[in-house]
């Protein structure tokens, strides 16, 4: 947890640098979209950030199945008491865009990736979305410039 926190404290530290000339790129991940999650992942991101809540949003995910052959789904339960219903999601780029503004980092000198892993396994590997079975990405941290 926290680790883009702890990268721009460690990037202070070794190089001296100031949060505001930092520039941080995202690159692409699973958005919101496909990132579903568990209560144990809502609740260590409670534990860790004020505006965890804010990062969460409940989607109905869409079946074909479920959504050709309903009565297959339905439930004795009483209306709002059974299992079926949304999912937790959890927005990873804006996690990460704001540990970055609460380092410090300008959010004009912030830049995300548009494309989800998990929607794009034509273009990039997700994990989550092949099981396991990808290729391997890589991410670059670095400084440019003169040192002071």
């Amino acid at each position: 947890m926290r680790i883009v926190e702890r990268g721009v404290g460690a990037m202070r530290a070794v190089f001296r640098s100031r949060s505001t000339d930092l520039y941080a790129a995202i690159g692409p991940a699973i958005h919101a979209c496909c990132y579903a999650v568990g209560d144990e992942v809502i609740d260590e991101f409670r534990s860790q950030f004020s505006y965890a809540d804010e990062l969460f949003s409940e989607v109905y995910d869409r079946d074909p199945i479920r959504d050709k052959y309903p009565l297959l789904f339905l439930t004795a339960r009483a209306p709002g008491h059974s299992n079926i219903g949304p999912q937790k999601h959890l927005d990873l780029v804006e996690a990460n865009r704001r540990q970055l503004l609460d380092a410090g980092v300008p959010d004009s000198n912030i830049w995300a990736a548009e494309e989800c892993t998990s929607c794009r396994t034509d273009l990039l590997f997700s994990h989550r979305r092949e099981a396991g079975y990808t290729g391997r990405m890589m991410a670059v941290i670095g400084r440019f410039g003169p040192r002071a």
